[in-house]
């Protein structure tokens, strides 16, 4: 229904604002959902806030949802979902919590080997509920600027 790219470069957009009778979209808050309010697809690049909770109604959150949301700074993703790859590209973002959910974050081995960060290979420790971490000094950058985010927490 949604190009995945669709907003990819509209850095300058602080809200969405959807008709009422659409069949498939809803804005809420500024953001754009799917009707149902299952989906966020979208989280304005330019809008407003270091910190936004992700509803627990919400069990998606879409492909490069929050590209280049450059404002925020916490997330807190509530309830169950999915996180889709690419969902925080380039997003102002340092800090993710989870809290009451059971996350699946699409960002494995081979996302981070695209992406080409500083590291040598992935390890499973076994302990805790963590599948995966990737873990940095304090103020680490990689080679694009960005932290390095994309991969911090995997939650099974």
């Amino acid at each position: 229904i949604l190009d995945a790219d669709a907003f990819t470069n509209c850095n300058g957009v602080t809200a969405f604002s959807v008709d009422a009778d659409s069949l498939y979209f809803k804005a809420v808050d500024g953001n754009l959902y799917s009707k149902d309010g299952k989906t966020l697809y979208v989280y304005p690049q330019s809008k407003s806030g270091t910190t936004f909770t992700v509803d627990s109604t919400v069990i998606e959150i879409a492909y490069r949802a929050f590209y280049g949301a450059k404002n925020i700074e916490t997330l807190t993703i509530a309830g169950v979902v999915t996180v889709r790859d690419q969902a925080f590209e380039k997003a102002g973002i340092s800090t993710i919590k989870f809290t009451n959910t059971t996350a699946s974050v699409f960002a494995g081995k081979d996302i981070l080997l695209e992406y080409e960060p500083d590291i040598y290979e992935l390890l499973d420790l076994g302990i805790g509920k963590c599948r995966m971490a990737v873990a940095a000094k304090k103020g680490f950058r990689d080679k694009k600027g960005r932290l390095l985010l994309r991969c911090l927490l995997i939650i099974a």
